[in-house]
């Protein structure tokens, strides 16, 4: 049997309506055969039943393939050897290492990860040893655009900054980087895009060179793979040089992989030093995560915003700030996840347990991929269109009313984006309780997207109006938005 490889680009492949797959995005590493004397496929015909080995926090799946296939839900990160050596395929979120060391005595031909990322699968094994591999590029895209609408609004209120007068520099311009950038042109912001293999297929007009984009913008968000090799890598790609032609006073986001960001030399940045026993300033070696064991991380509440800036105190807990080149940082993802730098979390203007991608809506997506793209290869007929029949509804109302008379036009979108995600909520639970990072990820509330919300609005503006259903609600005087699961 001769295989149609299928390179896997940056960027979500523009095939599934060649292959006649369903609307939901998904990106697919190697299209390959079985692995030769395994025996033919297994059919819903068949004696010989399917296994699945699935992270048992991807929800919306118990239930749903039973009737074809022996499935056994584990923790991600506790999957071992032994418990897929017979498995067919295996389902995955980013905490199980698919390497060889897990998969090498195994007959697994599939695995699928209900994420946009895979650095935690190593592709160069699994095509090596004819193991298909796919992800859900763009499942969670609409959810990562909530959680950068969020931050950009509160950050701007912390600082009292008209976001119409700011530059939003986003690095990494795929699924994510492209809402975002949509999100930041319906508030207002000029918008500078970097993602040099994009500018290298596609030319330099759109897009603005690394050295440009940090030293013009006020805010920087990362939105990129984390690699570590090729002509790209991004592996500390935000490091001391990187922060040091970053313009005085600007804020940074990091939603993508942890290792994106080079922890010591963000300190470094935003001043702060562990404090040595002779009283001198201690700085970590460039590059090297700072974690200091013997700091105590005192309570921290933050309360719903106040139009107060949050001044930065000069000692905390044994720390020293230098005078700092950025005036803040908010961070998902973090180096070392779930044991994450107590220092970075405690002077964070907001930290969250890499949840910016969590919504229901796109947590349905990721796995929906995961049931049709086991369908189609395994040749199952019956949930090749698969979809959770309900999401469960927020804890708010998805009707929102507000009167814009004597509002500014951020102050609504402030009003309307916070009513759906109030995001200091998710920063304040882990700074009171950083030892609990993974049960606050694998139990995450029932957060959903702008699209279930209809926004009614008294005396609003056209430019309100518009704006807000850019972002993606549905206003009381505009069409409603078609859909509504997230990017189905």
């Amino acid at each position: 049997m001769i295989s149609k490889k299928i390179t896997r680009n940056s960027y979500p492949p523009s095939e599934d309506a060649e292959r006649g797959y369903p609307p939901l995005e998904g990106g697919r590493g190697e299209v390959i055969p079985l692995r030769r004397g395994q025996g033919e496929v297994s059919t819903p015909h068949s004696k010989k039943r399917f296994k699945i080995v699935a992270d048992d926090k991807i929800p919306f799946l118990k239930g749903i393939l039973e009737p074809y296939t022996d499935i056994i839900y584990l923790p991600g990160s506790k999957i071992t050897a032994a418990d897929v050596a017979d498995a067919d395929a295996i389902f995955t979120r980013t905490r199980t290492q698919c390497n060889e060391k897990l998969l090498h005595q195994s007959r697994v031909r599939l695995i699928v990860t209900a994420t946009i990322g895979y650095d935690h699968i190593d592709t160069a094994y699994c095509e090596a040893n004819e193991i298909k591999w796919v992800t859900a590029p763009g499942c969670n895209s609409s959810s990562v655009q909530q959680y950068i609408t969020a931050a950009l609004l509160f950050a701007a209120k912390q600082k009292k900054w008209n976001l119409k007068e700011k530059t939003l520099g986003i690095i990494g311009v795929g699924n994510v980087g492209s809402k975002v950038a949509k999100a930041a042109s319906a508030l207002g912001m000029r918008v500078l895009l970097n993602d040099p293999p994009r500018a290298e297929k596609e030319g330099d007009a759109a897009f603005t060179p690394l050295n440009k984009l940090l030293e013009q913008s006020d805010i920087i968000t990362c939105h990129t793979p984390l690699t570590k090799q090729g002509p790209y890598p991004t592996l500390h790609l935000c490091s001391s040089d990187f922060f040091d032609r970053m313009k005085e006073g600007s804020i940074y986001i990091n939603t993508s992989r942890g290792a994106v960001t080079d922890s010591g030399a963000l300190k470094q940045a935003v001043g702060i030093v562990k404090q040595a026993p002779n009283g001198l300033p201690n700085h970590p070696p460039a590059g090297v995560p700072n974690h200091p064991a013997d700091v105590p991380s005192p309570p921290v509440v933050i309360a719903k915003p106040s139009p107060t800036v949050i001044q930065p105190q000069t000692v905390i807990a044994g720390l020293t700030r230098n005078l700092p080149k950025l005036s803040a940082y908010i961070l998902d993802v973090w180096e070392g996840e779930p044991n994450i730098d107590s220092d970075l979390l405690e002077n964070a203007l907001i930290g969250t347990p890499h949840i910016a991608g969590y919504s229901s809506d796109g947590k349905a997506n990721g796995t929906a991929v995961c049931v049709r793209e086991f369908c189609r290869f395994f040749g199952l007929d019956a949930l090749q269109d698969w979809y959770p029949d309900t999401i469960p509804a927020p804890p708010m109302p998805t009707a929102i009313h507000i009167d814009c008379k004597g509002k500014t036009d951020q102050q609504v979108y402030y009003e309307a984006v916070t009513h759906t995600y109030p995001i200091w909520e998710d920063s304040q639970r882990l700074k009171q309780l950083p030892a609990t990072f993974e049960e606050q990820r694998g139990n995450y509330w029932i957060r959903r997207e702008f699209g279930n919300f209809t926004i009614h609005l008294a005396n609003p503006n056209e430019q309100i109006t518009t704006s807000l259903h850019k972002l993606g609600f549905n206003p009381n005087n505009y069409p409603p938005l078609e859909g509504g699961r997230g990017e189905v």
